[in-house]
C-alpha cells in the first residue's frame, strides 16, 4: 500500500506541473466565460461606480454652491466636500483605474458646470415673505414637514 502511494506521489511530482499547465489557462478560461455570462464585468462595474460618485459630488458641489440658479461659480470651498464624498463614494474603482485626486477634481467640476449649464431654474411658488423659493429649500421644508411626522 506504501508503495502504490509513493508511486502515484511521484507520478504528481513529475506530471503535477504539466497537468496544471494544461489545466489552468482552460480553468481561468471557464470562469471567464462564466463571469460574462453573468455579466460580471469588473471593469464596466467599476466604470459605473466612479460615474456615478462623480455625479454625486457634482450634484453636493451644485447643491453647496446655492443650486443651479446660484451656483453660477463653484470654488474650491464648494469642491472640497464634493471631492470627499466622492473618494468614499468608490474607493475601489478609484483604486483600479489609478487616477489622482486632481483628476477627480477636474472630473466634478466639469460635472458641476454641466449640471450648472443645462438644468433649468424652476422657481416655486412664491414664499410668505413675497419673495421666490428655489424648488431646493421647498424640498427641504416638505421633507422637514414629513419628518415632524
Amino acid at each position: 500500500m506504501d508503495a502504490i502511494v509513493a508511486f502515484l506521489r511521484t507520478l504528481l511530482e513529475i506530471f503535477g506541473p504539466v497537468i496544471m499547465l494544461v489545466l489552468g489557462p482552460l480553468l481561468l478560461a471557464v470562469i471567464y466565460k462564466f463571469m460574462k455570462k453573468l455579466g460580471l464585468d469588473t471593469d464596466a462595474l467599476n466604470r459605473e461606480a466612479l460615474q456615478t460618485a462623480i455625479t454625486n459630488g457634482a450634484l453636493e458641489a451644485v447643491r453647496r454652491a446655492g443650486g443651479p440658479g446660484n451656483a453660477l461659480r463653484i470654488d474650491n470651498m464648494h469642491l472640497g466636500p464634493a471631492l470627499a464624498q466622492t473618494l468614499k463614494g468608490a474607493p475601489d474603482a478609484i483604486k483600479y483605474f489609478g487616477i489622482e485626486d486632481d483628476e477627480i477634481e477636474k472630473r466634478v467640476l466639469a460635472q458641476a458646470t454641466s449640471i450648472v449649464q443645462t438644468t433649468p431654474v424652476v422657481n416655486s411658488p412664491p414664499s410668505t415673505n413675497g419673495g421666490a423659493v428655489s424648488r431646493y429649500a421647498a424640498i427641504d421644508k416638505g421633507l422637514a414637514a414629513l419628518a415632524r411626522k
